[in-house]
């Protein structure tokens, strides 16, 4: 990434055409790619702009200083700008929230989100979030929608209106619900994937293993360190880490060494926040890597769903077409697997024998894997709905 950006020329409209063409070849569907700058900007104000700013600022890591003084660099602190107010809005949601479920005795957990970020990185606003994660039991879930419901969000899909019969079958076949109140989107899990066998967890084992954080006073209980990076590191491999900054997360988590990460200072004086700086350092073939069978807090029949689960991820990574259309996509996967080959941290990673970093470039696909792929969405869709009612998590 770092040897295609220094090729760029000096005319920043060119550098742009580069980027985004880049660009189109990273999202699912492919983007068209503007010709001009004001096209560029343009571009970052749609659906997608938090993905698009996220490669973007992964990016400035290794481009000129005169960079930082163009309008798309402009654009982007902007965006950031904004961002941060909506975590803002966020964060008084989720206070208000809190004082309501407290004063009803209904412990929850948050996952992710604002309380992840006051962890990893001292605030609420440097890891960017779509939403607010609250993970409760299934007995508390009524309760807590008409707590939600009474804060003024309501829910996405109508569950609060269904008869109770359809809302345990709802229940069964996935894991949460979400909610809005203007641009404030929650979500209620009552386990921390779709299928409870695919990360076999209890609520309260996890709430027994919790820490606790404070934000601006108020206490939170998060994930401990047993479970927060087994749940990233299969949320991430659930969603084939479509934002880069997933890996950062784990890189802080971890305790990773901080040469590959570009330095605070270097991040304050750019105004750009340093977990969009470091996702493109992790590369997302980190997917390749599966934990140990010693893996802390886990059974091996656990670690071995987690390992399961995590090859099929990256399976079905080598069979989307969107995967295929990008450009030298083996190639760019193969130098991030070097790059952070030599990465140094507390927790042990394993490298499986179905994938290493020197072998991907000699990987033979056989012919009929397009067609497979027209058959795995709805084969993976049978199988959810098939296996939901044993995957039912223990009240």
């Amino acid at each position: 990434m770092k040897a295609e950006i220094n090729i760029c020329t000096e005319d920043f409209t060119i550098e742009m055409q580069w980027l985004l063409h880049l660009l189109s070849r990273r999202f699912r569907g492919g983007v068209p790619a503007p010709r001009t700058a004001p096209c560029a900007r343009r571009f970052l104000q749609t659906a997608q702009y938090h993905r698009v700013t996220t490669v973007i600022a992964d990016s400035l890591v290794a481009c000129p200083p005169e960079w930082m003084s163009s309008p798309m660099i402009q654009q982007i602190q902007v965006i950031q700008k904004r961002s941060s107010f909506r975590a803002l809005r966020r964060l008084h949601a989720l206070l208000d929230l809190k004082d309501e479920m407290k004063s009803l005795s209904l412990p929850f957990i948050n996952i992710k989100g604002l309380s992840l970020s006051q962890k990893l990185y001292g605030d609420t606003y440097t890891r960017s979030c779509g939403d607010i994660d609250f993970w409760v039991t299934e007995e508390a879930v009524t309760p807590v929608i008409e707590c939600f419901v009474k804060q003024g969000f309501t829910s996405k899909t109508g569950f609060e209106t269904l008869h109770p019969h359809y809302q345990q079958k709802f229940m069964r076949l996935t894991n949460h619900i979400g909610f809005m109140n203007g641009d404030t989107s929650i979500e209620l899990h009552w386990r921390l994937t779709p299928h409870f066998r695919l990360f076999p967890v209890a609520f309260d084992e996890a709430f027994e293993a919790s820490e606790r954080i404070s934000i601006q006073g108020h206490e939170f209980n998060i994930l401990g360190p047993e479970h927060l990076l087994p749940h990233l590191l299969v949320h991430g491999a659930c969603h084939i880490w479509e934002r880069l900054h997933w890996l950062t997360d784990i890189a802080a988590l971890t305790q990773k060494p901080s040469a590959l990460l570009p330095s605070s200072e270097w991040s304050r004086a750019h105004q750009l926040h340093t977990p969009l700086l470091g996702g493109l350092h992790l590369s997302a073939a980190l997917i390749g890597h599966f934990p140990p069978p010693t893996w802390p807090g886990m059974t091996p029949e656990q670690s071995g769903s987690l390992k399961k689960h995590l090859q099929l991820s990256l399976k079905q990574l080598k069979m989307s077409p969107a995967s295929k259309r990008r450009l030298s996509a083996r190639d760019h996967f193969t130098n991030q697997m070097q790059l952070i080959a030599g990465w140094q941290a507390k927790v042990s990673f394993l490298k499986t024998e179905f994938y290493a970093p020197g072998n991907w470039k000699d990987l033979k696909l056989p012919p009929h894997l397009g067609l497979l792929y027209l058959f795995w969405r709805p084969i993976a869709y049978l199988r959810g709905k098939l296996g939901a009612n044993e995957g039912r998590s223990p009240s």
